[in-house]
This record gives C-alpha cells, structure tokens and sequence, in this order.
C-alpha cells in the first residue's frame, strides 16, 4: 500500500486502513463511514441497482450489496464522486458544479448543526479507541508525515482533476493538522484526523468550518526578521524556543482585533451581524436574540475548549499582546 501525498479525500480517508494493514474501502463507503447521512443515503433496492444522484436534496442515493455500497455504471454519481473525493478527470462541468454545492452545503451543516460536528469527532474516535498501541503509533506517524510532506506542496495539484484550493484554506488544514497532533492526547488525534478529512473533502469551502473551530484569539509567534509562512509557523510548532511572540492583528479600530466571537446560544458568527461593535456589551444576537458578554474575560482558544469546559484565556496576557501589536503599528 502506497501513500499518495495529495490533499484529496480518499488518500487522507487510506491512511486509517494502512495503519492496520487493510484496504481502503469504495469511495461510497468512504463517504458513509466518515460523514455519515451527509453525501449519501442507503436506500432499500434491488441487488446491483444503480446508485442515483438526488437533485432536491444534493444527496447520493444508493443500495447496498454483498456488504458495499453499489454504484453500478452511473457515470454522473462515478464524475460526481470523483469530482468529491479528487480521483475525477476530464471536464464534465455539471458535476463539478454539483460537487461544489454539495460541499457548500457540508460546510452549512457542520457549521449550523453543532451536534453533527461533536458526531463526526465521536465515530473518528470510536475508529482509534480500538487501535492497538502498535497501529495507534502507526497511524499517528503516517498523518503526521503526510500533513508534513503536504505542506511542502506550494502549488495546487491538477485544476482538471481537483477544485483550485486557496492557498489560505489549505494553510489552515495543515496547521490545525499538526497543531492538533503536537498535543499527543486521543483527543488532538481525533481532531487531527478530523481536519484533514473535512479539509480534503470539502475543499475551500472548509474554511468556513476552520474560522468557526479555529483559534478565536491567534497568537502568531515568530522573529521579526521571518515572515508569517506556513513554513514559519510549523517550524514554530516544533522550535518555540527559536521564536518570540507577537500579536497579529490589523483590525485596530476594533476593541479586541483578530479576535471572532460567537453566540453562546445558537453559535451564531457575532462579528458578521449588521451593526456589531466588540466595544458594545452585551451584544443581543440578531439571530437568537440571546445576550453574549462581549470582553477578555470570554476569550478561549478555541471553540472547542469553551465546550469542554476549559478555562478562558489570560484577560491580561491578551490586552497585553494586542496593545504591543498596536505600538508596533504605530511606529
């Protein structure tokens, strides 16, 4: 088993099944194994009736037989899976078209629907929960190599075979990746896994899902004679001591800039509310109509540890290192 070293769903979905030395399942299973109810829905039917593609729903509907899902000899849900999982070439503008919408509208659920997000962090850690010391350490050493040998990749694979992907998403993938797996707990390796596949699979449309988990207060540590490159920032992970920390932020007219915030009762993004000021509190959100507290005593490092319960970050640290980012401006 060769790993291929492309950011495309079904290398990233191969790396758990090389780790216990099996082959990766059809890319319909794929599908319904790590996104479950999300691209595909099994349907009652005939043995070997072909899979079809539901136009009101933007949803693969397929049959399941001798334990697989079946596709049959549909070439639209075949180009409309390949355009998803990056194995698709040729030009069949359609189902691009309908493979983006179909990520577009991923991207909503996860970001809408919390529930969905803390399911699909569950089954990736059912799915390692029952690895072996030997297979975890496996699986931890081939993520942790492909998002390394990934982030050596500067320019986009073949436009005919994957979406052109922003070079600021694909940052983003690879360094939640690794930043996740530095924390060497179950937990950062689920979430590891779990960026990756979302990042592969949805492509740019997955920088909706990082702006919403990410970091909401960035604390970007570097020297001043080095630029922020995602080189940088990976070598940061794993040389901190090489680095000083500088806050980066150039919303300076905002009270708490670089900083996003995010309703406590329906998860709504604050920020891009008609009229929000991050001077204002409480903001009433215009979503919900709940009061959020809006100050440095609110602040996480990610949405993640706000739901876990973890403590807020330093409100001292904070003003700090947003008031040396402003001197820093002004000179």
């Amino acid at each position: 088993m060769e790993v291929k070293y492309d950011l495309r769903f079904g290398n990233t979905a191969a790396l758990l099944f090389y780790a216990i030395g099996e082959k990766p399942m059809k890319q319909l299973d794929l599908l319904d194994m790590f996104f479950p109810c999300l691209f595909v829905v099994e349907v009652e039917g005939k043995e070997k009736q072909e899979a079809e593609f539901d136009d009101v729903n933007l949803r693969i509907k397929a049959v399941r037989y001798h334990d697989s899902l079946y596709v049959g000899s549909s070439s639209r849900v075949s180009q409309i899976l390949g355009r998803l999982c990056g194995t698709a070439r040729g030009n069949q503008e359609k189902e691009r078209k309908t493979a983006q919408l179909m990520q577009k509208q991923a991207a909503s659920v996860i970001c809408t629907t919390t529930d969905y997000m803390l399911l699909l962090q569950e089954d990736i850690r059912k799915y390692l929960e029952v690895l072996d010391d030997e297979e975890l350490e496996v699986f931890v050493y081939l993520l942790s190599h492909f998002l390394i040998k990934v982030s050596e990749h500067t320019e986009e694979c073949d436009p005919d075979i994957l979406f052109p992907l922003d070079r600021e998403v694909f940052e983003g993938i690879v360094y939640n990746g690794l930043k996740q797996l530095r924390r060497d707990t179950m937990e950062g390796y689920v979430n590891a896994y779990l960026w990756l596949l979302i990042g592969s699979l949805l492509r740019n449309e997955s920088g909706r899902v990082l702006r919403l988990y990410d970091s909401s207060f960035i604390n970007v540590n570097r020297t001043p004679s080095e630029n922020d490159t995602l080189q940088d920032r990976l070598n940061y992970l794993f040389h901190p001591e090489e680095y000083e920390s500088v806050y980066y932020g150039d919303e300076l007219d905002r009270k708490y800039p670089g900083i996003e915030f995010y309703c406590d009762q329906c998860g709504a993004h604050l920020n891009e509310q008609d009229g929000f000021d991050d001077h204002m509190t409480p903001w009433e959100c215009t979503a919900c109509g709940y009061e959020n507290e809006i100050s440095e005593y609110v602040i996480y490092e990610s949405q993640e540890d706000m739901r876990m319960g973890k403590k807020p970050l330093d409100p001292d640290d904070i003003m700090t290192a947003i008031a040396r980012r402003r001197e820093e401006v002004e000179k």
